[in-house]
């Protein structure tokens, strides 16, 4: 799914806060990263590793991502985005 900081910022062109999720990749703003490990230690929760490229650089990087408010919130690290629709 797609998601960004909030709801308003879900509907503006060159969001540099959305972040786009499937089941094999994550596409931020300026990079993208594919999933090479995922594993479940939650129901509402993931923690994955990912080859990222972006900027010029790439590198691997492992996150947790967890869902919240019924599954309108996403939160990687420590920054929470909602679900844009």
């Amino acid at each position: 799914g797609d998601w960004s900081a909030s709801k308003a910022s879900c509907a503006k062109p060159g969001d540099d806060m959305r972040l786009a999720v499937s089941g094999d990749s994550l596409v931020f703003y300026e990079s993208v990263g594919k999933v090479t490990a995922l594993t479940r230690v939650a129901a509402d929760r993931v923690r994955l590793t990912a080859d990222y490229d972006g900027e010029g650089k790439t590198w691997s990087e492992t996150a947790t991502l967890a869902l919240s408010n019924g599954g309108e919130a996403l939160t990687v690290g420590n920054v929470k985005r909602v679900r844009c629709t």
